[in-house]
């Protein structure tokens, strides 16, 4: 998965994740509902495009964000050959 791939993202596994709370304070929360385990691609930037986290797993429930400072990030997530991209506030 590289960068350009990402902007193409589409919001079509609206029922599959969930991501909370969003703000968040002190970390958020990811949760990936998939029929079967597959390799979830989790990429962080903030709003100005740089890269703060990049991981490949196959866990369905990853936490993050306590290194992060307060603003704005994208969260693209790619499972189950589906993706999303969901905006995320940290206060």
């Amino acid at each position: 998965m590289n960068y350009s791939q990402l902007l193409s993202f589409e919001n079509n596994i609206e029922s599959t994740i969930s991501l909370y709370p969003n703000p968040f304070t002190s970390q958020a929360f990811l949760k990936v509902n998939l029929a079967e385990e597959a390799e979830i691609k989790i990429l962080v930037t903030d709003i100005a495009g740089k890269e703060m986290m990049n991981e490949v797993t196959v866990s369905s429930e990853i936490n993050f964000g306590k290194e992060f400072s307060p603003g704005v990030y994208l969260v693209y997530v790619e499972a189950g050959g589906k993706r999303k991209v969901v905006r995320l506030v940290k206060n």
